[in-house]
Formats: structure tokens, C-alpha cells, sequence
């Protein structure tokens, strides 16, 4: 985790691409969301973090702790990373959205316009959100006739008591968070716990809208992790944070958080090109992705928790 050499590193960030890949497959044979919730965690953190914010610069490992040396390259010798990156990110509005013969499926929340067609009627609808900074999605039915389909959509994991699942990260407390939904403004209930299924005539103007609350959480590892033992992370709706240097006086390594540390958030327009930072009173945490984008500064994912 700190500052590896290349020799002794991988590529995590082509890595990460492959996982886009294979989850996005499993999912297709299986229509299991876990492998949904996956691919989207990946996204966000550990295939988005291989890029600057510019695009002109890429990770080949991407670490979870640094003491200040580490930053991204405009090439490496194995240049792997640029082209992967560029190979999906174009490839990303495929993961969005799938379908069988009477179902649509709505794998991730992003600003969208989706056309298909079933039974020989072309189906269209719009999804409207500023996930994941925000948690409400607003799905727009913008067919011209009315049509019987199941719009089938994933409840992301982390909204459940474990980030992923698998049963390696969980929240250190809380109880899951109450997403809502509603058609044409009446609450939608769901016996479910990871897909919501609406099957129903859709007609022209029809509105889906969902809410996830986005609190901050504690994560923890499976105890056998030994190098997270005695450390928590924090993440909020799907992204992972870290705290960096430059916005905690100039070092992360004397950082002690506690379990009793009220967790706020807010949007930071000027910063980073738009995010949500997270603040504990005495520490201020940005999302993964977005570190190494200001000059070289040391960073920790994982950071003590006082007993």
C-alpha cells in the first residue's frame, strides 16, 4: 500500500476493467444484482480512480495508502491503462440498461435516455438523477403507446448492511437505509430486497421516482484482513473516501477517528470538478477516485478507529 514500484506492483486499474466486463456478463446469465453492485462499485472507485480528472494522466496500481510519492503517469512502459480507459468509458452506457423479452432492467442511475423495443412496439423512457451525489432518480416513460412490460430495478447493496456483497465489508453500525418509491406519485412497496419489479401497462408521461438516503457510513473488513484490523473506512451511497493530506494540514497519518464522529456531507462546486466531501468536525474526506488531482500529498482509505 505504500508507494509500491512498478516491478512489484499490477495493473489494478485494467484489472478493474476486466471486472466491468465479467460482472456485467454474469449478470446477463444470471440477472443476479450482486454482480450489479459489483461492476458499480468498481466504476466509481476502483476503475475511476486509474484516470485524472483532466484524462491526460493514469494510474497502473492504485493504492489505498500513500506517503506522498505516488502519482499518476502520462505512459508507462506497458501501456495498458490509457487504452483500457478509453476503451470503456465510451462502453459504460451498455451496463445502464438490459433486457429479456418482457422485461427492462435499470442496472445504474445515470442521466439517460434508453429506446428498445418488445412485441414489435418501440419503448422509450429518460432517467433523470445527479446519482451518485444525490439519491433520487427520476425515470420518465416517453413511449407513444401503451405498453405491458416489468421495468425491473436494482436495489443497489450498499443500501442493505453490508457495502458489497460477499460478506467482506460492512457497516460498523446502523440499520439499512429506507429507500421509497412511488408511480405516478402513489408508494410502490417491494418485498424484495435487491430489485424492485413494476409490471404494469406503462403509458406516455408515466413517472417512476425512487429515493436512497446517501448517509456517510463506517465500513469495516472481515476480521481476517489482517492489514484493516482496528481501522475503518468511510463511504457514502456507492463511492469510497479518503482523507488526503492537502485538505488535513498538510498529513493523514495522525488521524484517529471514533465510532461516535458525526459524519456530514456537502457539495463542494469548486473543488475537484464538482463533489461531495465528507466531514468529521476535524477531518474533511474526499471521494477515492478523485485523489492525486492537486500535486503529491500522502492519503489513507483505511484509518484507525479509537477503541
Amino acid at each position: 500500500p505504500f508507494d509500491l514500484p512498478n516491478e512489484t506492483a499490477y495493473c489494478e486499474t485494467c484489472a478493474a476493467a476486466g471486472s466491468l466486463f465479467w460482472n456485467h456478463r454474469m449478470f446477463s446469465m444470471t440477472s443476479d444484482t450482486k454482480y450489479m453492485d459489483v461492476l458499480e462499485t468498481t466504476l466509481y472507485n476502483g476503475f475511476l480512480s486509474g484516470v485524472s480528472l483532466d484524462g491526460s494522466r493514469f494510474f497502473y496500481p492504485n493504492p489505498l495508502e500513500s506517503k506522498g510519492k505516488y502519482e499518476r503517469s502520462e505512459w508507462f512502459g506497458v501501456a495498458c491503462c490509457p487504452g483500457n480507459i478509453a476503451r470503456v468509458i465510451p462502453s459504460i452506457p451498455r451496463y445502464i440498461y438490459s433486457k429479456n423479452e418482457n422485461s427492462l432492467f435499470v442496472n445504474l442511475f445515470i442521466d439517460s435516455k434508453a429506446e428498445t423495443s418488445f412485441f414489435g412496439k418501440t419503448f422509450k423512457l429518460e432517467q433523470q438523477t445527479n446519482y451518485p451525489w444525490e439519491g433520487k432518480v427520476k425515470i420518465l416513460i416517453n413511449s407513444e403507446e401503451p405498453q405491458q412490460i416489468a421495468i425491473r430495478i436494482r436495489i443497489p447493496g450498499w443500501s442493505a448492511d453490508e457495502f458489497l456483497p460477499g460478506g467482506l465489508y460492512k457497516y460498523l453500525s446502523g440499520k439499512p437505509s429506507n429507500f421509497s418509491v412511488t408511480v405516478n406519485g402513489e408508494i410502490t412497496k417491494s418485498s424484495s430486497t435487491d430489485v424492485i419489479v413494476l409490471d404494469r401497462k406503462w403509458e406516455k408521461d408515466d413517472v417512476i421516482e425512487i429515493e436512497f438516503p446517501m448517509e456517510p457510513k463506517f465500513v469495516i473488513s472481515d476480521g481476517r484482513v489482517e492489514g484493516n484490523s482496528g481501522k475503518v473506512a468511510i463511504v457514502r451511497g456507492p463511492l469510497v473516501y479518503t482523507a488526503e493530506g492537502i485538505d488535513n494540514l498538510g498529513t493523514v497519518q495522525n488521524i484517529l477517528l471514533k465510532e461516535e464522529m458525526s459524519l456530514s456531507s456537502s457539495f463542494e462546486e469548486d473543488l475537484l470538478d464538482g463533489v461531495t466531501v465528507i466531514n468529521t468536525g476535524s477531518f474533511q474526506f474526499i471521494p477515492y477516485y478523485s485523489w492525486a488531482n492537486r500535486g503529491l500529498s500522502d492519503m489513507r482509505v483505511w484509518l484507525p478507529l479509537e477503541k
